[in-house]
Order: structure tokens, then C-alpha cells, then sequence
């Protein structure tokens, strides 16, 4: 059965996902994937406007940060965020596509080629669920500017050394040539 030679594509692929695309719900569209040929029509019907729907808010939720990215001129942001929207609009034709063919599909009693295009937006939802938790670390904490980070160290035996003066020179050595060490010279 093909679902049988897709499944060790989607544990590969889920090895690299991280944690939290897991946690937001890529257990149902693996579900999804694992019970497709005994889904009913309207269960894929379902799954796959709420799986569209939930890829267009993620791609508008992605243009109105990228736009504040512009706003804030961050090309760190701007270009991160850009990578993320572009496959995130490549993952939503591909989905909306792939519905109209699976509802064609559904007319026509073509189960098998049904269960494919369902697959399909199941996989591309899984994909955008990464590309949205990618999409929000471009833009949380860790895209912020870091600033000033002092530390301070207390003990016995600690000396504050100020590290903006040069270091002292130890033994002399600086600014001196050492000996001409080769004949191309």
C-alpha cells in the first residue's frame, strides 16, 4: 500500500521537525496521513479547508510581521522572514490545488487519487506549521537587539581587569621583527 512506503519518508522528515512544530499539532496531521484511506470524504473535506484556512492566517500572519520588519528597516528579519513567506505562498498554491483535485477527485469516486491529494495538503499543513514556528523565531527574542550584556563576577581571588586598555607587554617583545625565517623573503 503506498501509505506503508510513506511512512518511513515522514518519521525521516519528523526526525528534523522541531519540538514545538511537533507540539502544534503535527501528531493529527500524522493521524490524518495514517487513517486517509479509511477517512471519509466529508472528514477530508473537513480536515483539508480547516488545513487551507490555517495556511492562509499563517501566511498573512507572516506578511504583517515581514512588513514590520520593513517598517523597522531589520534586514536580518526582512530577509529571514522573506525565505519563510515565499515557501509558505508555494505550500498554499500547492495545498489549494491539491483540494480542487481531491474534490474532483471525491465526484468522480477516485478514492486512491482522493487520498493522495489529501496526503499532499496533510503534508504541505505539517510543513507550514515548521515554516510558522521558523517564521516566529525570526521574529522573537533572538531577532531582538541584544544590546549590552554585563556580567559581574564575585569572589576571592578575582581580578578586575579592564578589558577596553591593551594588555601590558609581558615581555618586550612587541613591535620587535623576529628573524627573517625564510629565504623568500
Amino acid at each position: 500500500m503506498r501509505l506503508n512506503s510513506l511512512k518511513p519518508l515522514l518519521l525521516a522528515s519528523t526526525f528534523f521537525w522541531s519540538p514545538l512544530v511537533l507540539a502544534q499539532g503535527a501528531d493529527e496531521v500524522r493521524g490524518q496521513l495514517e487513517q486517509s484511506s479509511t477517512t471519509s470524504p466529508q472528514e477530508k473535506i473537513a480536515f483539508t479547508e480547516r488545513a487551507v484556512s490555517e495556511i492562509q492566517a499563517a501566511e498573512r500572519s507572516m506578511s504583517k510581521s515581514l512588513e514590520q520588519a520593513e517598517k523597522d528597516k531589520d534586514p536580518v528579519k526582512i530577509q529571514c522572514l522573506t525565505k519563510k513567506l515565499s515557501s509558505t505562498r508555494a505550500l498554499l498554491e500547492v495545498s489549494m490545488a491539491a483540494q480542487a483535485r481531491m474534490m474532483e477527485a471525491i465526484e468522480m469516486g477516485a478514492s486512491d487519487k482522493a487520498d493522495h491529494e489529501f496526503r499532499r495538503i496533510a503534508v504541505a499543513l505539517s510543513k507550514e506549521r515548521q515554516f510558522l514556528a521558523e517564521a516566529e523565531a525570526c521574529t522573537g527574542e533572538s531577532g531582538k537587539d541584544s544590546g549590552q550584556t554585563q556580567i559581574e563576577v564575585v569572589g576571592e581571588g578575582v581580578e578586575v581587569v579592564d578589558v577596553t586598555e591593551p594588555p601590558a607587554d609581558p615581555g618586550g617583545d612587541v613591535g620587535i621583527d623576529p628573524p627573517d625565517t625564510s629565504p623568500f623573503e
